[in-house]
């Protein structure tokens, strides 16, 4: 009699209106059908059930669990379970969902459940139509112009990118006429004759001046490649002569020892004065040493010998 009046109250519950959701109050995992309490009294206020409500093998619920309905055709026998809802007295956790994704994340990041979203990170697109993530790798395009070789280095800012066989204009190495071609750190050194400076980004580089020299004179050139040097003029170098100290920086000129017979001619390439000294007891105007070539760049002094008792006084005939 029970069972006839819980069938009766059912049919009623089906003949009389259509439910949108129900909580399962009993589930047969054999027939894969629940008995449903739709949340409705009758007339004698007991609660209005559903029996053998059929569900979804892929889709079992649990006792609890609220559930949608659905008619398949406009008799109200046709209802049938369609899920689980996601809210009211139904959580999440009792859910047992087959062959879908129950949460995302990056590998070995938390897992991430409800709305998630997608952010587009560094050089990737990210697009959406309709039902559709589209994920595009952003490539950068290939440069069309070459950049000349700058003075400074630079990592660059744009996107495009430069081909495996781009070249940059510029100085590709520098060599002698027929020297060993030089890349890289490459340095200049001053040889005789040259001088070599460097003013910020500007290297110069210089010959002394011409002097006119007779012919029949000689010419020694010498080239001070430190400070403070001396160098010794040979008596084996008959005068007249003329001494050309190159790149001077306080350099210093030993005049020869015994009979001379020819005036001299020094003369200095730079800032820094020039010691002249005599050999021995020699003098020069009577000192024992000249200094010139302080005020100027270049200067010079003409020495004349003259042998006075014995005594060889070299004498300033001209100097500047």
């Amino acid at each position: 009699m029970l069972i006839q009046n819980v069938d009766e109250q059912s049919y009623h519950a089906r003949a009389d209106r259509r439910f949108a959701q129900a909580q399962v109050i009993a589930v047969d995992p054999i027939m894969h059908t629940c008995t449903l309490d739709v949340g409705a009294r009758d007339v004698q206020s007991n609660s209005v059930l559903m029996q053998n409500v059929p569900f979804s093998p892929q889709t079992p619920p649990s006792v609890g669990d609220m559930v949608s309905l659905q008619y398949g055709n406009a008799s109200p026998q046709s209802v049938v379970i369609t899920g689980g809802q996601l809210g009211g007295q139904n959580s999440q956790g009792t859910i047992s969902v087959v062959g879908a994704v129950v949460s995302l994340s990056a590998a070995g990041e938390p897992a991430l459940q409800g709305a998630v979203q997608m952010a587009a990170g560094s050089g990737i697109v990210l697009t959406q139509a309709s039902q559709t993530i589209t994920l595009s790798s952003q490539s950068p395009t290939a440069g069309s112009a070459s950049q000349p070789v700058a003075s400074t280095g630079s990592g660059g800012s744009l996107l495009a990118y430069s081909r495996a066989d781009h070249t940059h204009q510029g100085v590709h190495s520098v060599a002698s006429a027929g020297g060993n071609q030089l890349s890289g750190d490459v340095v200049l050194a001053a040889g005789s004759g040259v001088s070599i400076t460097q003013s910020g980004s500007t290297i110069s580089i210089a010959a002394p001046p011409g002097t006119p020299v007779p012919a029949s004179w000689s010419v020694v050139e010498w080239t001070a490649t430190a400070p403070s040097q001396t160098y010794s003029l040979s008596a084996s170098v008959a005068p007249p002569l003329m001494l050309l100290v190159l790149n001077s920086s306080n350099a210093t000129v030993q005049l020869p020892s015994g009979t001379v017979g020819g005036p001299l001619v020094i003369k200095a390439y730079g800032s820094s004065p020039v010691t002249v000294l005599p050999a021995g007891s020699d003098t020069i105007d009577g000192q024992t040493s000249w200094v010139f070539g302080k005020s100027s760049s270049t200067g010079y002094i003409v020495l004349l010998p003259a042998q006075f008792n014995s005594v060889l006084n070299w004498m300033v005939i001209g100097l500047g």
